[in-house]
């Protein structure tokens, strides 16, 4: 902080989301969220969403590799095993190419994990962690035609035996 502005901390204060205990997120809320998380983690962020797209990836980039520079871990798991050739598969090449960019740029700080698990989960430093249905990097927050967006939450967890286990 001693770099910034006092007008710089203000509004780096103002647009800091509320992390207070049992806060539910709705959809338009997620990015902010996600944002936060990349800029502000300490030591570790953790992300498990079922499918990842580059072109929502492309939003978070940027802050996925300052996370990185700032030594903070990253570690991203995601998948859904197709049930058949319709699935839309886990990742796609431009994403997958990204992240192999990362794990060879950032050995010791990144890593990349495959399962078979619908969860959607973000955790910040053993912090706290949001948990819910949001698909953190293959879903936006927007829906395209100004259609009305569609529900999705996520809750605020400070529990720290929770977020062990997750």
């Amino acid at each position: 902080f001693r770099q910034l502005t006092s007008e710089q901390i203000q509004e780096k204060i103002e647009s800091a989301p509320d992390l207070s205990d049992g806060k539910t997120i709705e959809v338009s809320e997620h990015k902010r969220y996600f944002i936060y998380v990349l800029e502000n983690a300490k030591k570790h962020i953790y992300i498990q969403s079922p499918w990842v797209r580059d072109n929502i990836l492309k939003i978070y980039k940027t802050h996925i590799e300052s996370a990185l520079k700032r030594s903070v871990k990253v570690c991203i798991k995601y998948g859904m095993k197709p049930r058949n050739r319709f699935d839309k598969v886990g990742i796609d090449d431009k994403a997958k190419e990204f992240f192999n960019e990362l794990q060879a740029k950032f050995p010791q700080l990144f890593k990349l994990k495959t399962d078979n698990n619908h969860s959607k989960i973000l955790i910040c430093d053993d912090e706290f962690m949001l948990i819910g249905s949001f698909n953190w990097l293959s879903f936006g927050g927007e829906n395209k035609d100004d259609k009305e967006n569609r529900g999705e939450t996520s809750t605020v967890n400070k529990n720290q035996q929770s977020i062990k286990k997750e």
